[in-house]
């Protein structure tokens, strides 16, 4: 059994509680860790608390979770969570999730972005889990929008700009690349990939004068050259899919740049509150008249507003017009943001306010 702790989200328990529960503990409301601190012992007593504690805030039953694939084991996925009910939350905190009820086990690949919700969970550690469809009924939606060797990615601030989703978080994920095939490294003339991860490969494909062929996504062009069974084909894609896919790795970390990291978006029907540190991305254009974009700038400059990132986009149907992106720091909810916000309409065609959001940490 348990003592109570003035602590919400915390107890104190007995030694041979803590033992034998493996450090973990049910208290019948919400799965508590006595992990996420320093144990200090009392031998008196004979019990166990919680220093330096680094979180307190745990999923209950029916909460949602957004985080982060850090194992992948046949029918359970470890979740590193990033935010539980689209409120960031701070301590790696990670939770064990079957997906035992699913008839797809793979469901996940190590370095995915998952949404998960709470159906059960079972002595503290093994939460029983629901991963979200893809059927259109899923509260969550995750895109790439900028990965740090390539760029922006075009296709899904297309996206962007025709959903009516509100941005509610972002994400920093450290991307590594594998040569995957069944042949030899000097048998292999073709490789397959996202467009995304070929561009970011780009100087070991050039070195070994290699053909790309695009695919739609980098596990799947495992899978590709998989059925293809040919040895002078190759995938690029990530540790897991090879051993997912059960595939030799000819060579690993052949990204150009070691410091290979991706930030995803997460997206949401409903808004943020603000938070001590938040991004705002927005999306306008305006008309060809000289000094229009250094006005809205000045807008920022004006407000002491650190506007983080500005770019540009072709409009599609339209030639040489521009949609330009746009990151700053604030919330839409702050008094000066939101009268900033109404002076660029007046200055722009179109405006459209992707989300406020809590600025991620780079991990």
């Amino acid at each position: 059994m348990s003592q109570e702790s003035k602590l919400p989200g915390e107890k104190i328990a007995f030694v041979e509680e803590y033992l034998s529960g493996e450090n973990t503990f049910d208290d019948g409301e919400a799965v508590r860790s006595t992990m996420i601190g320093q144990a200090e012992y009392n031998k008196d007593e004979r019990t166990v608390s919680i220093l330096n504690k680094k979180s307190t805030r745990m999923p209950k039953i029916g909460d949602e979770i957004v985080g982060v694939v850090e194992a992948s084991l046949g029918s359970l996925i470890a979740v590193s969570m990033q935010y539980i009910n689209g409120t960031k939350i701070h301590g790696n905190v990670e939770c064990i999730c079957t997906t035992r009820h699913l008839r797809k086990k793979n469901v996940a690949l190590v370095k995915d972005i998952v949404k998960l919700k709470i159906i059960n969970h079972i002595n503290g550690t093994i939460l029983y889990t629901k991963i979200s469809s893809e059927s259109g009924n899923s509260d969550y939606a995750i895109l790439p929008v900028e990965n740090s060797i390539e760029g922006s990615v075009g296709q899904s601030f297309d996206a962007i700009l025709s959903s009516d989703l509100h941005a509610i978080g972002e994400i920093y994920l450290e991307i590594h690349h594998c040569l995957i095939s069944n042949g030899k490294i000097d048998e292999i003339d073709t490789v397959y990939s996202h467009p995304q991860a070929l561009g970011q490969c780009s100087d070991f494909i050039q070195k070994k004068s290699l053909k790309t062929v695009p695919t739609y996504d980098t596990a799947g062009s495992v899978n590709i050259i998989k059925d293809l069974k040919e040895v002078n084909v190759a995938a690029i894609a990530s540790k897991s899919a090879a051993e997912i896919y059960n595939m030799p790795i000819i060579q690993e970390e052949i990204e150009n740049d070691p410091n290979n990291v991706t930030r995803f978006l997460i997206f949401s029907k409903q808004q943020t509150e603000p938070t001590p540190n938040d991004k705002t991305s927005i999306i306008f254009s305006i008309n060809h008249e000289p000094g229009t974009l250094y006005e809205i700038i000045k807008e920022f400059s004006n407000n002491e507003i650190n506007l983080t990132k500005i770019e540009s986009r072709p409009k599609k149907g339209t030639t040489w017009e521009y949609n330009f992106y746009l990151d700053f720091v604030g919330h839409i909810s702050d008094s000066k943001t939101s009268s900033m916000l109404e002076h660029l309409k007046e200055k722009t065609k179109f405006l459209k306010i992707i989300g406020s959001y809590p600025l991620a940490e780079l991990s």
